[in-house]
């Protein structure tokens, strides 16, 4: 096996306005590993700043000579449009996905996940069969051999702790084989838990990079309205039979009307159920560490880079705070950059526990600047390091090597 002195390494938050588009980049020599987490845009021009992001991502300033097109994993925080209606565009653009990873739904969540396909725009309507059946859709557009994983939510009575191992490097030297991630579950469409490491080994130093999805759900609606709220608008109780249905052929204006109205009955927002995706990194090392927005550098050696993304999860309310925190805490002091939920909305987010986050050197918060849902809260643009990221700014990048 082949073997280096350094690793470089790119994480992008891409300026695309309302909605999430985090890509990263490890450059192995002979191939680069390539991860996405949530890909979508509600702002106007959102596909076209989509399309040259995913250019940008696939063919880095840092190589301009990589022509792999092969993005080894997408993560999806939830299945809001702003979050997911990128994923065509990897399709059109001729990227092939080994892997996604996806929070597990009933039938009850997907109907409800409908909700806000329905309220957003019709340009995304070739997105309907993906909202009735991610799974199937997925596999459809991008070949039976992609691996779709499913991820539970998090029980919550038990929140899964993990010890944080000691490295003893007995050479400083990494792979140029590029490696595979591997997870515990096997399968061509595993159901894992939430806390699953996908691990990503380094070679010769020991080293390793850990992949940790954790889907916290918050249950907001009482599931006997809900049934009436079915058999009011689809003349059933049954969600499969409603599912089957809308897979058939019911027109999109009549799946328009009837979730709009089922709308009225879920109590509290759709969107405080989030996916979050945790990334160790288990190097015996200091890392050379740049970040940039705009004009504005920052150079350092640091000695960890974990980084955490958040989707829309709800961290100022109830069990999902609580459990959030208690699982991030193992590794919190590690996390270098914490990506603020819900596009910075007040209501998803307390700074009152910016002390847990102490160690954190950039908040990043991507929305759109004429959403109208007032995000950034004035809170949250008050946040120390805060990094914005707009359709009118550039991307935020950060670049290290792990060495």
């Amino acid at each position: 096996m082949k073997s280096g002195k350094i690793l470089p390494h790119e994480r992008i938050q891409f300026a695309t306005g309302q909605g999430a588009f985090h890509g990263g980049t490890i450059f192995f020599p002979n191939e680069p590993m390539r991860w996405i987490y949530d890909i979508g845009s509600r702002s106007l021009g959102g596909q076209s700043k989509l399309a040259s992001a995913i250019d940008r991502f696939m063919r880095p300033r840092m190589f301009p000579a990589i022509t792999n097109n092969t993005v080894d994993v997408v993560f999806i925080s939830h299945f809001d449009q702003d979050h997911v209606n990128g994923i065509p565009l990897l399709k059109k653009k001729g990227i092939s996905v080994k892997e996604f990873v996806i929070p597990a739904l009933n039938d009850q969540e997907r109907i409800i996940s409908l909700v806000d396909f329905t309220i957003g725009s019709r340009a995304a309507e070739n997105l309907l069969p993906f909202f009735l059946d991610p799974q199937t859709w997925l596999k459809e557009t991008f070949g039976a051999d992609t691996v779709v994983r499913q991820v539970e939510p998090m029980n919550s009575e038990r929140t899964p702790l993990f010890e944080e191992p000691l490295l003893e490097n007995t050479e400083d030297t990494f792979s140029t084989d590029r490696p595979h991630l591997e997870w515990p579950e096997s399968g061509i469409n595993p159901t894992m838990h939430s806390g699953s490491e996908g691990v990503l080994s380094l070679g010769p130093a020991g080293g390793r990079i850990s992949f940790r999805p954790f889907y916290f759900k918050q249950d907001l609606f009482h599931p006997q309205d809900f049934m009436k709220a079915c058999q009011l608008h689809f003349g059933t109780t049954n969600c499969e039979d409603i599912l089957n249905d809308l897979k058939n052929g019911n027109s999109f204006e009549k799946v328009r009307k009837d979730l709009r109205g089922l709308q009225k009955v879920i109590a509290g927002n759709v969107n405080r159920s989030s996916l979050c995706l945790l990334i160790n990194y288990h190097v015996k090392s200091r890392y050379s560490y740049l970040s940039c927005l705009g004009g504005n550098f920052s150079f350092s050696k640091v000695d960890h880079v974990d980084w955490i993304g958040t989707g829309d999860v709800d961290l100022k309310h109830g069990l999902t705070k609580t459990n959030f925190y208690n699982t991030i805490r193992p590794t919190v002091d590690r996390i270098i950059t914490f990506q603020i939920p819900h596009h910075g909305s007040g209501k998803n987010f307390d700074i009152q526990d910016l002390k847990v986050l102490q160690n954190v050197k950039n908040f990043v918060v991507p929305y759109g600047t004429t959403n109208g849902y007032g995000h950034p809260s004035s809170a949250i643009k008050g946040i120390p390091n805060l990094q914005e990221v707009t359709e009118l700014s550039r991307d935020f990048i950060e670049a290290f090597l792990l060495t």
